[in-house]
C-alpha cells in the first residue's frame, strides 16, 4: 500500500498534452477487467488515506477522454473512479515515454532516483544548463540504524563546469505536501573540472518520503523507502 505521498501536476494546452490524449484514445482493450482496489474516494494531493496501490501509481484525469490508472510497466486501465474497477488496456512504449516526459519535465537540470533496501538508483532525466555537470551520490544514512527521523544525512559529489563562489545549496525533506521534515542549507565553492564533496543533514520519516536538493539550476530528487 502507498501512504499519502500524492503529487499532482497539470499539463496545460500544448503539443505534448494533445499527443498524450490521442495516444490514450487509441489504446486497445485487452478484454480483461482491472479489479476494484478500494472504496470510491477522490485521490489528489490532499489525500490522507492509506492507499491500496503500489508506490508510483499514476492517475491520468483527461476530462471527456476519461480517467486512467497507470501502475507502471504495462499495467494501465480506464476507470470510472480512482480506486474502482476498470477495463485493462494495451500499453505502448511511446505512451510510456510521453508520460515520463510530461511528469519529469521542468526547466531545470533534473536528477531523480530511489533508495530502497540499501540500493540507490539515480537517473539524469532532464538535462539543462547548470553549473553542475554531474552528481555522484556517495551515501545515504539514517540517523540511527532503521531510524530516519533524526540526524540522517546524504553525502555526494558535484562536478562543476565553471568556477563559482558562494553557491547556495539546500535540501528539503517531505513525506507529502503538508507533512514536512527538517532539511539543510549550505554555501559552497565550486571549481571547474573538479568534484566537490557535500554532506547535508535531514530528519525524515520511517516510511516513504523524498528529499530534494537544489544547486543552481540542478534539482536532485530521491525517494527513500525505509
Amino acid at each position: 500500500m502507498a501512504y499519502n505521498t500524492v503529487g499532482q501536476k497539470t499539463v496545460a494546452d500544448c503539443d505534448l498534452a494533445y499527443t498524450i490524449l490521442d495516444s490514450l484514445r487509441s489504446l486497445q482493450e485487452t478484454g480483461e477487467t482491472a479489479p476494484r482496489l478500494g472504496d470510491d474516494i477522490v485521490v489528489d494531493c490532499y489525500t490522507h488515506d492509506l492507499l491500496p496501490v503500489d508506490n508510483g501509481t499514476m492517475w491520468l484525469e483527461c476530462g471527456s477522454i476519461g480517467l486512467f490508472r497507470y501502475s507502471g510497466g504495462n499495467d494501465i486501465c480506464k476507470v470510472q473512479t480512482h480506486l474502482g474497477e476498470g477495463k485493462k488496456l494495451v500499453m505502448t512504449d511511446s505512451l510510456k515515454t510521453l508520460l515520463h516526459n510530461a511528469w519529469y519535465y521542468y526547466p531545470y537540470d533534473c536528477w531523480t532516483g530511489t533508495y530502497k533496501e540499501d540500493t540507490l538508483s539515480l537517473d539524469h532525466v532532464s538535462p539543462s544548463d547548470s553549473v553542475v555537470d554531474s552528481v555522484r551520490i556517495e551515501s545515504i544514512t539514517p540517523g540511527k540504524p532503521g531510524n530516519w527521523e533524526e540526524g540522517s544525512s546524504i553525502s555526494f559529489y558535484l562536478l562543476a563546469n565553471e568556477d563559482r563562489e558562494d553557491v547556495s545549496i539546500s535540501l528539503e525533506c517531505q513525506q507529502s505536501n503538508d507533512n514536512i521534515g527538517l532539511g539543510d542549507y549550505k554555501t559552497i565553492q565550486l571549481k571547474k573540472g573538479q568534484e566537490t564533496r557535500v554532506e547535508l543533514s535531514f530528519s525524515g520519516f520511517n516510511y516513504g518520503f523524498e528529499i530534494s536538493i537544489y544547486i543552481d539550476q540542478t534539482r536532485v530528487t530521491i525517494w527513500i523507502y525505509p
